[in-house]
């Protein structure tokens, strides 16, 4: 699996260094576009009590691994963005990630070089955000089971 530093970008196009380049000189991963799944860290990868630092970390998450191996195994062209509000100091952070065996299933952390251009730095982009507090809601769902979920999430801190 590719990591964040062997991954093609804009400066690719046209380089004789692109793994994807095609017979007519143009970077093709850019026009194939990547299925991009958004990955949250805390109660999602590790077990999270309360804030304590960015460098403070839970154990793992037993089935964390399992879950991102499955993803790998039935998405193709995909790219797995850790997405987490901790602060760039990713040393610790990476050393975590090693330790509960999920980081080499993660290809980038806190971006993803396939955004749309023009897109705002406030939310990342991604097909799919993985996340313990998320509530789904879309045109089909019922209001008052959303409302339930959100005020689970809230009561539960």
């Amino acid at each position: 699996m590719m990591k964040e530093e062997d991954y093609p970008y804009e400066a690719c196009k046209d380089s004789e260094d692109c793994m994807y380049l095609s017979d007519t000189g143009d970077c093709l991963f850019h026009e194939i576009k990547p299925n991009v799944v958004a990955v949250d860290l805390d109660n999602t990868l590790v077990k999270y009590d309360e804030w304590n630092g960015h460098n403070s970390f839970g154990e793992g998450l037993e089935n964390a691994k399992r879950m991102l191996e499955l993803v790998h195994e039935r998405i193709n062209r995909l790219v797995v963005v850790l997405h987490t509000t901790r602060n760039k100091e990713y040393a610790d952070l990476k050393e975590i990630l090693k330790d509960i065996g999920v980081y080499k299933y993660l290809h980038f952390i806190n971006r993803n070089p396939f955004e749309p251009p023009d897109i705002s730095p406030c939310k990342m982009y991604a097909d799919v955000y993985v996340d313990d507090r998320a509530v789904h809601f879309d045109e089909d769902t019922d209001p008052d089971e959303a409302v339930d979920k959100i005020v689970g999430i809230v009561e539960r801190g």
